[in-house]
Order: C-alpha cells, then sequence, then structure tokens
C-alpha cells in the first residue's frame, strides 16, 4: 500500500488513479507528494503567484 500524493489517502500499490480524490498519480517515485519536484516549474508557478498578488493588492 502507499499513499495518495495529492489527499494522501492510503491505495493500491499499483494504482494510477487514486480511489478517493480520482487524480492521476505521479509515476516519478523522486517527486515529493504535493511538490512538482521540478525546481524551474516551481519557480516559475511562484513568480505567476508573486504578480497575481501584487495585482490584488495594488491600488486601482
Amino acid at each position: 500500500m502507499k499513499k495518495c500524493s495529492y489527499c494522501f489517502q492510503v491505495i493500491p500499490e499499483d494504482a494510477t488513479e487514486c480511489n478517493h480524490c480520482k487524480e492521476t498519480l505521479i509515476n516519478d517515485s523522486s517527486a515529493k507528494p504535493g511538490v512538482l519536484g521540478n525546481r524551474e516549474a516551481d519557480k516559475e508557478i511562484i513568480e505567476e503567484l508573486e504578480m497575481m498578488r501584487r495585482l490584488l493588492v495594488s491600488p486601482q
């Protein structure tokens, strides 16, 4: 048995989709649960979130 990388529920070892949250599971065992595992992609996401935050808090 293993845990789903999205909802952390216990699922069968050979499952490709979580029975609980229905997410397609990550096959890369080096990726941490809930994390992309790709530093460049993580950096891009953080930059996009920062840009959205600035737009939301900036005076119009």
